[in-house]
């Protein structure tokens, strides 16, 4: 790699051209660091050891079982978040954590948000985004959208025997 740098007089001695053997790898090894360096600068590019140093600029504790790419979608919610913290700027930081699988209404003093269960695992990224952005005299009602009957009579009974209730009622279908 480095040889080619050289003038072509001196690409034809021995000396030169082992000394350049010699010092490929490390230079390789400087630019896979750098590369890295440059990678984690970016969300979306950021290997496990970025996003661990994004986590600790906002403050996030991630959980053991959360995948990078779960991980990745908390810490690119806390940089969309903006001020005001209003209405639209809260259903624009949701569905940059959960897409379009959840519901939000205000009513009075109460903020409703309902997830479905495909998202189940955000259930607590978004519990600290609703804790950040509504205010401390409103109430969060914060759950899942569970399966209801009317999901779940496409099926026969006899599909269901080895499933408990709480299976039925949370399993992605």
């Amino acid at each position: 790699m480095l040889i080619r740098y050289l003038p072509e007089f001196m690409r034809g001695f021995t000396e030169i051209r082992e000394i350049m053997k010699a010092e490929d790898s490390e230079f390789e090894q400087a630019d896979s660091a750098v590369r890295k360096c440059l990678d984690d600068s970016f969300v979306m590019h950021s290997s496990g050891g970025g996003l661990r140093r994004w986590e600790q600029l906002f403050g996030i504790n991630a959980r053991g079982g959360d995948s990078e790419e779960e991980r990745r979608l908390v810490v690119l919610s806390r940089l969309s978040e903006m001020l005001p913290y209003n209405l639209s700027a809260l259903e624009r930081a949701l569905f940059v954590l959960c897409g379009n699988d959840f519901t939000l209404s205000v009513t009075g003093f109460v903020v409703t948000v309902r997830l479905k269960l495909q998202v189940q695992g955000m259930i607590s990224a978004v519990e600290q985004l609703l804790n950040r952005y509504v205010p401390a005299n409103m109430v969060i009602d914060l759950d899942l959208i569970y399966n209801t009957y009317s999901v779940l009579n496409r099926f026969r009974h006899s599909q269901f025997r080895s499933h408990t209730h709480e299976n039925l009622r949370r399993e992605i279908l």
